[in-house]
């Protein structure tokens, strides 16, 4: 049996910038947004059949969230169904020096 070697390295706080993806910053955006909607669903105990008649979809699209298979659900969908729960969906665009719009949804 040959010995391995593993090389442990400091996490960036991104994971996907971590693994080397393209768009890192926009993943793990999209990824904190399922999470804030999957915590209120888990919160109230909800199983991918009930989640997805409140958030007026389907079973499977609920599936691929709640196993974060983000790729086919849209920034849009996450918004709506975020405020369908209750939650409010803001954001800011900036420059390093000044915020040129902020934005709150919800």
């Amino acid at each position: 049996m040959s010995k391995e070697e593993f090389v442990i390295s400091e996490s960036s706080g991104n994971v996907f910038e971590d693994l080397g993806l393209a768009n890192s910053d926009c993943l793990l955006k999209k990824a904190d947004l399922a999470a804030a909607l999957l915590q209120e669903l888990k919160s109230r105990r909800l199983n991918q059949t009930q989640a997805a008649e409140l958030l007026e979809t389907t079973q499977p699209k609920m599936s691929l969230l709640y196993n974060a298979r983000l790729r086919s659900i849209t920034y849009d969908l996450l918004f709506r169904w975020l405020e369908r729960v209750g939650k409010e969906v803001s954001f800011s665009i900036h420059d390093s020096e000044s915020t040129l719009y902020s934005r709150g949804y919800g």
